[in-house]
């Protein structure tokens, strides 16, 4: 899960308008992401993303998480109300491997 920091703030300091915009380069990048590592991007709610990677183990998996906080940083969209300056995203990471049905507990 991805959250866009301080994201009431930015629509305080530029409007709602500029708000509903802002989550698109963010998607776009994480969209990019997905496709790189097999993956599936999609808006979740309102400032919220989600980032899914079936077939993958969950300790790289944090490093994914680093590269799509980086990369949300790194591209420098202006937050005058946040302490970065920039447009910047919090990434929660939950891993799960799937059990066979004859493995399940009855």
């Amino acid at each position: 899960m991805i959250d866009v920091d301080h994201f009431k703030l930015y629509n305080d300091a530029y409007g709602h308008p500029e708000g509903g915009r802002l989550p698109d380069p963010a998607g776009e990048t994480l969209s990019g992401i997905a496709a790189d590592n097999m993956g599936f991007a999609g808006r979740y709610g309102g400032e919220e993303f989600c980032l899914l990677l079936p077939n993958h183990r969950c300790g790289p998996r944090a490093g994914i998480g680093e590269v799509v906080r980086a990369t949300v940083q790194s591209l420098g969209l202006p937050h005058a109300t946040s302490s970065h300056k920039t447009v910047t995203v919090s990434v929660g990471v939950a891993a799960t491997v799937p059990t066979t049905p004859s493995a399940r507990a009855t």
